[in-house]
């Protein structure tokens, strides 16, 4: 197998290898492992439920810092993460989860140029779309989801509980 992915020792190979066998064993283990995480999370997701629902979902972009520039329609990641999230429910690993807000940040991004192209053109080139701004839009687009699909928060702690291959070069890095 390690031939196959580019030599026998390969960093590449080996977090490649690493990240077959975690999705591989989680995805036996996820149907015992969720219900304790959605268990073991369960006051926290209801107080921050709370908490978008009386206060934060009326957010505007604006109103949590996002830079003018940045502000775009995101119904397209919002529905996306919702849509992917439901659909993977009862099968997805901490590894597709992570796709799925990967595929999330991929919409945002899309969304983002296209408004800044669109409605700030002079000076497009000059404006650096920072992680900082991602993350902040990133944000946005959870509070939003979140009473559409009110496990999000559950879902993230369930990769950060269970996703183990942290490399910034595998498929999942932003």
């Amino acid at each position: 197998l390690t031939v196959t992915l580019g030599g026998r020792n390969s960093p590449k190979a080996k977090k490649q290898i690493y990240q077959i066998l975690e999705s591989f064993i989680l995805s036996t283990l996820r149907d015992f492992l969720y219900p304790i995480v959605c268990n073991r999370y369960h006051s926290a997701n209801y107080r921050i439920a709370q908490k978008i629902n009386q206060q934060l979902n009326a957010c505007s972009q604006s109103d949590i810092g996002i830079r003018a520039e940045f502000q775009a329609p995101q119904s397209e990641a919002i529905r996306q993460l919702v849509s992917l999230l439901r659909q993977h429910e009862a099968s997805a690993t901490a590894a597709d989860k992570m796709l799925i807000l990967k595929k999330c940040v991929r919409c945002i991004r899309d969304a983002v140029d296209g408004n800044l192209h669109h409605k700030f053109a002079s000076i497009a080139s000059d404006v650096e779309f920072a992680t900082d701004d991602l993350v902040m839009i990133v944000i946005w687009v959870v509070i939003q989801a979140y009473p559409l699909h009110n496990r999000i928060f559950t879902d993230l702690c369930f990769c950060i509980d269970f996703h183990f291959n942290s490399s910034s070069t595998s498929e999942l890095s932003f």
